[in-house]
């Protein structure tokens, strides 16, 4: 008989707490702007109401410390590699080790503002032993999907250095398969490293982590090119900031630089 690896993925449904809704509230702002548009499929909510919305929710101490208990049962009698999350990463792998049931109770010293905030914390503490089969999704704050609105890769250029390029852009074409030197004022190679270890939990390795971050190219069905993955610049985490900002290169090196808000659309307002 062949083995075979039986994997668990663990999905944590939390609800927000009950609040009281008026018609001014951020939550409501949102509904009302998508009504307005005719229940436009591409309506895109606006990033201040939606981070508003998010953080309307209280922290509620008992519900935090019920789900704590929750996830850490449900680790220790289920997660296997509960123990070897301590331990440092092989050689050719990089991850920081993770004492989860130490670090779970750890969250429940800091304050938080909000609900959002806290059930954020347990999603980025899960994510960070970068094992694609563990996974504490709060569904009721992964709602939207953020979008730059284009697609990056990486190519090794004619002096031999990997660099960021634009791939495609839905919203001005002049800036498809030019150099992106910076992101935010920071060299782009910086800052998409560091998303990609920072942000993305599908593997152990850092260079897989790097591609997931951009765009990926893959065959449907019927033979279409469809683009993939590109974690940078499509999230269903709500972002930092509202916005990008992009410095590049182009063709005869003229220079430009430009700010993309994020495009907040959801399938879930009806």
């Amino acid at each position: 008989m062949k083995p075979f690896i039986f994997t668990l993925i663990f999905v944590l449904i939390t609800s927000p707490s009950v609040f009281s809704r008026t018609n001014d509230d951020a939550c409501a702002r949102i509904i009302i702007g998508y009504e307005k548009s005719n229940r436009d499929p591409e309506f895109s909510a606006n990033y201040s109401d939606v981070k508003e919305c998010f953080e309307e929710f209280p922290y509620d101490r008992e519900i935090a410390e019920n789900t704590i208990e929750t996830i850490k049962k449900t680790l220790q009698g289920f997660f296997v590699y509960l123990s070897q999350a301590k331990e440092e990463p092989k050689q050719g792998y990089s991850f920081r080790p993770v004492d989860l049931i130490k670090e779970l109770d750890a969250l429940l010293t800091k304050n938080y503002t909000s609900e959002f905030h806290f059930m954020l914390n347990i999603y980025t503490l899960i994510a960070e032993l970068k094992d694609p089969h563990l996974r504490f999704l709060p569904l009721c704050y992964l709602r939207f999907l953020y979008s730059q609105q284009l697609s990056l890769y990486s190519v090794i250029n004619k002096d031999k250095v990997q660099i960021i390029k634009v791939y495609d852009d839905e919203i001005d074409n002049n800036n498809v398969d030019c150099e992106v030197t910076h992101i935010d004022g920071r060299p782009s190679m910086e800052v998409i490293k560091e998303f990609a270890d920072m942000s993305i939990d599908l593997s152990k390795d850092s260079g897989a982590r790097f591609n997931s971050a951009l765009a990926a190219l893959r065959i449907n069905e019927i033979g279409d090119r469809i683009i993939s993955s590109e974690q940078f610049t499509l999230r269903v985490i709500l972002p930092e900031k509202s916005s990008i900002e992009y410095s590049l290169v182009c063709a005869n090196d003229v220079t430009t630089t430009f700010t993309r808000e994020w495009k907040i659309v959801s399938k879930f307002y009806d």
